[in-house]
């Protein structure tokens, strides 16, 4: 919402938002799997190590959550 409030209320307003975000949810989770395959898991599937789990995890932050610069646009 506050990185790019005109994508925002464009999905919202045509009813994009929640498949936009379930995608998203998708390719975290897809990306998390890959980045975390060779670490030890715990018995309920959670990465051992907790370095490499936020590291995977920012690396999913940085990669996932970026947004177009909207005033790039306005030109």
């Amino acid at each position: 919402r506050e990185q790019a409030p005109q994508m925002f209320n464009r999905l919202r307003k045509t009813g994009a938002l929640d498949q936009f975000v379930q995608k998203k949810g998708l390719e975290a989770q897809k990306l998390y799997e890959d980045l975390t395959s060779g670490a030890d898991k715990l018995p309920n599937g959670e990465v051992k190590d907790p370095q490499i789990r936020r590291s995977a995890e920012e690396q999913i932050l940085a990669t996932l959550i970026d947004f177009p610069d909207e005033t790039q646009n306005a030109a």
